[in-house]
């Protein structure tokens, strides 16, 4: 793992949005730019499998970009907690990044 800070500036990080760009963000944010990394989704079935998923795998994630110009941003992390929900949510992350479609307005992204 490339790290590059002796301390992470961003201390402890929640990213709230569990799709494909939050997942990129959490890969590249665990690269050295924050100390605890945490990423949230609203309950459904994609948090669920989610959950499933990063238990079977030890809380790793993997993202691998096909295009050969951006094969360089491929990377593994470790998530140190997932959130499925936000009522459980633990009140040491700051900053948090909230990452999800264009197209979900904040009232739909609450409910």
């Amino acid at each position: 793992m490339n790290k590059l800070h002796e301390t992470p500036p961003l201390g402890n990080v929640l990213i709230v949005g569990a799709g494909p760009a939050g997942i990129h963000v959490a890969v590249d944010l665990s690269k050295g730019w924050c100390r605890r990394l945490g990423l949230t989704n609203r309950l459904g079935i994609h948090a669920e499998r989610l959950q499933q998923e990063l238990d079977q795998y030890s809380f790793q994630l993997c993202t691998e970009v096909l295009v050969e110009r951006g094969k360089h941003l491929s990377a593994t992390a470790r998530l140190d907690k997932f959130y499925a929900g936000f009522d459980s949510i633990e009140d040491d992350c700051k900053p948090s990044f909230y990452v999800f479609p264009a197209t979900v307005t904040l009232r739909s992204f609450m409910n």
